[in-house]
């Protein structure tokens, strides 16, 4: 009898075990960032989205996994889609924004540390960056475009497994976070209708 006690006694602890280590293993998988599967369009900024005057100037959307070329941001990165577009008012004030996903929350994390320490074509000063996305990066400049001197803002956020970059040139900066804020609410109302049963 003590035996049989015992034996009944392990097997209801490994069963509990069993149990529990599933249960851990769900909640550990369930806290993971997700990769989103939404066409990254659906969500860019559009016109819509900025003040009157702007006009869309082109837009570029790679829907198939790709190699960035030498010569761009993130040159060698592979990337599952990325989606750019442009706006204009004139010769000198400019939205350029572009969304890019990238295989995992890991990679895009690495992407944005990447973006967030190169040599980019202008000289950003590092600015307080606001709450948007997992990681953020707020960046300032002057620069001479056309005859004029504009204040150039740089904003580039990871959020999932995507990247979000808004520049602006002439803009403010609470401008160009705003347009942020837009592009990071679109994401969270995909996602949300993606994990909707």
């Amino acid at each position: 009898m003590g035996k049989k006690t015992f034996v009944v006694s392990v097997a209801a602890v490994l069963l509990i075990a069993t149990l529990l280590t599933g249960c851990f293993e769900q909640q550990t998988m369930e806290k993971q960032p997700q990769t989103t599967v939404m066409p990254l369009d659906t969500v860019a900024l559009t016109l819509d989205d900025i003040p009157e005057g702007y006009e869309k100037q082109g837009e570029e959307h790679i829907q198939e996994p790709y190699t960035v070329e030498e010569g761009k941001l993130l040159a060698g990165w592979w990337m599952l889609e990325k989606y750019e577009v442009r706006f204009l008012k004139n010769d000198y004030q400019f939205i350029l924004h572009a969304i890019a996903r990238l295989p995992t929350v890991e990679k895009a994390h690495e992407a944005f540390n990447e973006i967030k320490t190169a040599e980019l074509e202008y000289k950003f000063t590092e600015m307080q960056p606001p709450d948007i996305g997992g990681e953020c990066y707020l960046g300032e400049n002057t620069s001479i475009i056309s005859n004029h001197e504009v204040t150039l803002y740089f904003l580039c956020f990871r959020t999932y497994d995507l990247i979000v970059v808004v520049l602006t040139s002439d803009s403010s900066d609470e401008d160009t976070v705003s347009y942020g804020r837009i592009v990071e609410r679109n994401v969270e109302n995909a996602v949300l209708k993606e994990n909707q049963p």
